[in-house]
């Protein structure tokens, strides 16, 4: 909700965002705990189809708001970890811009196995998202 509001734009009808209260750090909070516990049920086996990389944007729209206290979009999350954080999965998330830049590529059978056997970076990188909830926590 947080994302929609800072960045939506209205396609049709009335605008009523500002009738929508923004959600609570609190809020906001219980939504990155939600997420970690649905990434570890359900990104430990990934498939070969491109939304299987979207667990990476998600993860990456979680730390920059655990990070800077503002909602950004998928892609320019991902471009702000890779430029001000360092994970051992860098280069998954690398590949994954990629690919989100230029969807053609899950076409490709290669493209399509790293999509498949992705799972275990995934939950590195959700690892990697606990931890920094943590470290917000302690603050």
């Amino acid at each position: 909700m947080g994302g929609l509001l800072d960045a939506g734009y209205l396609i049709s009808g009335r605008d009523i965002r500002g009738e929508i209260p923004y959600p609570t750090e609190a809020e906001m909070l219980e939504q990155v705990r939600t997420m970690i516990q649905t990434i570890r049920k359900y990104a430990v086996k990934t498939d070969r189809d491109i939304h299987s990389a979207d667990w990476l944007f998600l993860i990456t729209q979680s730390i920059y708001w655990l990070k800077t206290g503002k909602t950004t979009g998928k892609t320019q999350s991902a471009q702000w970890v890779l430029a001000n954080c360092h994970y051992p999965w860098d280069g998954l998330l690398k590949k994954a811009i990629a690919l989100r830049q230029c969807p053609a590529l899950a076409q490709e059978q290669s493209w399509q196995l790293w999509l498949e056997q992705l799972g275990e970076g995934i939950q590195q990188a959700c690892a990697s998202l606990e931890a920094e909830l943590n470290f917000f926590m302690l603050q």
